[in-house]
């Protein structure tokens, strides 16, 4: 027979007994009632207050009965389920094998893959849609004299020698010779033609860059040594550079496109651009998004017996995106996934889809059309995958999974980002009734976007939301725009892929009025130096670990915040961690001491070095601890 011990601890949810909850109905009178003075036990309207007091009592005893496992039960009824893995996502760059005459296309689906060194499993990713890359011309000749546009792709793209054309005749600073490619389209290399070459100007090669917290510009564009053959259009050559990771499309004079430009900076006294005679483009690229996903096609679900409510499942889990498809004796017709039956009729061909598990449901026939009866009739084509492994970094994807004839090599210029793995109860606990309770899958009020894109992605670790809140202009507040800062797990950057999937969540389930952006947070580098006098009995290297592994997990913007939870965790005491550095939070010194004063074996702190006794921080901002010294002292 085990021997007895203790009780299992039980969290105490309200300690407040019947008198001081009397009490404290008492303490309100003079601010709900300052007309009732009397407030002996006598007065009837005090009695009145204890029987309230007691019944309330009974309450809370009620209420500290409430275990986890009737938690769950409660969530699984209003419907909340554990969010599954999230797939990382990154932009790929796919080369053709030689300047393309004609367009290549690359099916949504195709996988290319990490390269798996050291003996690793490769991870797999797979493109989000097609992808077109189309000829190697350019799409657009653009020449903006004071800020008048005129079209010359027409003379651009003649055959060799072709027609002289001067796109900026009586050039004077601020001119600009824009030259576009196609939308999700680059290329690397631009032959210039020169009938005349520039004399007396003084320029610089541009591209648009679109950054991660929501703003963009002009940006030089970055060149190697010796890239620019022409010497700004000064003479016959090559341009040659690599495509920056954020060169992004724009729309100029109407026409949304991949856009690069020779901005003129300064025009010598009878200067003149250049007479071209051609312009033409070489080592293209196409652009599309990927997700570390499994392509699986054609996979048989099963069956149809003709009832109502059937269910199957997929074999490949979590899935993350699923076209599926039903032969009811005319050929196979798509189906529709939709969240719940409530507006499906008994014609309408819809299906629910739990992605953590595979199932499918279809309808009673009321709602949602039941399936008629056939033999292997119901099949899908989907990608399943997902978790925090596939957060890569730039240029690992490198491998193509499958041959193409017409491409030669494709590779990620940014970081992966938004790869999580599947939520936690305590995880799921937390965010069910905020989510399901509050916020009825619409964002009306700020808290409701932070839990939203919280929703979007399992690899994001925080949200934060700024009403009013503008990146380009970040001291003007300007009504009916929100920005939500996207904080990914384990210090991932945040990707224009993942800043562009939580948008895209946010964007269906936003007010019409409101704008939003999806920015990510800005860091405040933090220089420490830290001495403290140590304890006799302690071990000085040892000591400092501790004070440097403390300091560091204070600061964590996923985990800190808390100075008790920061040392317990780090001194193997506990697991809890804290809920993160809260956005805009100020750095004081003097929390600093408190923190390490908490660490066993310090004696007393002696000295701690900031920039400032306060580092003040922005709405948007976190600290980052850039350089960390510390000193043990005997």
């Amino acid at each position: 027979m085990a021997s007895k011990g203790r009780l299992l601890p039980v969290p105490n949810l309200d300690d407040r007994d019947w008198r001081a909850i009397k009490d404290a109905m008492v303490q309100a009178i003079p601010q709900r009632a300052p007309e009732w003075t009397d407030h002996n036990l006598s007065d009837p309207g005090v009695t009145l207050m204890e029987t309230f007091a007691l019944q309330i009592e009974q309450l809370i005893v009620r209420l500290n009965q409430v275990l986890p496992k009737h938690l769950r039960e409660y969530l699984n009824l209003i419907g909340v389920t554990l969010t599954p893995p999230s797939a990382a996502r990154a932009l790929c760059f796919f080369r053709p094998v030689s300047r393309p005459s004609f367009d290549v296309t690359v099916l949504k689906g195709f996988e290319i893959a990490t390269a798996g060194a050291s003996g690793d499993k490769p991870l797999v990713f797979s493109t989000d849609r097609d992808l077109v890359i189309h000829a190697a011309r350019l799409k657009r000749v653009l020449g903006d004299r004071s800020g008048v546009l005129s079209d010359f792709t027409a003379e651009a793209n003649a055959p060799p020698p072709g027609m002289a054309f001067a796109p900026l005749p009586g050039v004077q600073a601020g001119d600009a010779l824009y030259l576009a490619y196609d939308a999700d389209d680059y290329f690397e290399a631009l032959d210039a033609l020169l009938d005349t070459p520039s004399a007396g100007i003084t320029g610089v090669w541009e591209f648009y860059e679109e950054r991660a917290d929501g703003t963009a510009s002009w940006e030089p564009l970055p060149l190697p040594p010796g890239g620019d053959g022409t010497l700004g259009l000064t003479q016959e050559g090559r341009l040659a550079f690599e495509v920056p990771a954020r060169w992004e499309a724009v729309s100029v004079g109407g026409e949304l496109a991949t856009w690069l430009r020779f901005r003129v900076t300064a025009v010598a006294p009878a200067g003149a651009f250049a007479v071209l005679r051609g312009l033409s483009i070489d080592r293209v690229l196409g652009r599309v998004p990927c997700s570390h996903a499994v392509q699986v096609t054609g996979e048989i679900l099963g069956s149809s017996s003709g009832g109502i409510d059937q269910r199957f499942f997929i074999s490949k889990v979590p899935v993350l995106d699923l076209a599926l498809e039903v032969d009811e004796g005319t050929g196979f017709q798509a189906w529709a996934e939709v969240e719940d039956f409530a507006d499906s009729g008994p014609a309408d061909r819809h299906y629910l889809l739990n992605r953590g598990t595979g199932e499918v449901l279809f309808g009673d026939g009321l709602r949602g059309r039941a399936p008629a009866q056939g033999t292997g009739n119901v099949r899908a084509g989907y990608r399943y995958g997902g978790g925090a492994r596939g957060n890569v970094g730039a240029g690992t994807l490198i491998r193509m999974r499958q041959t193409h004839p017409f491409v030669a090599s494709v590779t990620n210029k940014e970081a992966a980002s938004g790869g999580g793995d599947e939520e936690t109860v305590e995880e799921a606990i937390a965010r069910g009734p905020s989510e399901t309770l509050r916020t009825r899958n619409r964002a009306v009020v700020a808290e409701d976007f932070e839990t939203l894109a919280l929703e979007s992605s399992t690899g994001i670790a925080r949200a934060k939301t700024l009403p009013l809140f503008d990146p380009a202009e970040p001291l003007v507040e300007k009504p009916g725009l929100v920005s939500v800062i996207v904080l990914p797990k384990g210090g991932a950057p945040l990707s224009l892929a993942l800043r562009d999937q939580v948008r895209s969540y946010l964007d269906e389930r936003r007010l019409v009025t409101t704008r939003i952006f999806v920015v990510e947070a800005e860091f405040v580098d933090l220089d420490l130096e830290v001495t403290v006098l140590k304890t006799p009995e302690a071990n000085p290297v040892a000591l400092e670990a501790l004070l440097r592994a403390a300091v560091l997990e204070y600061y964590d913007p996923e985990a800190g915040g808390d100075p008790a939870r920061a040392v317990a965790y780090v001194r193997g005491l506990s697991t809890s961690r804290g809920d993160g550095w809260e956005f805009g939070r100020d750095v004081f010194r003097s929390e600093l001491f408190e923190l390490l004063e908490r660490v066993a074996g310090v004696d007393h702190v002696e000295a701690i070095a900031l920039p400032a006794a306060t580092v003040p921080l922005s709405d948007h901002q976190l600290p980052r601890v850039h350089n960390l010294s510390v000193t043990v002292a005997a």
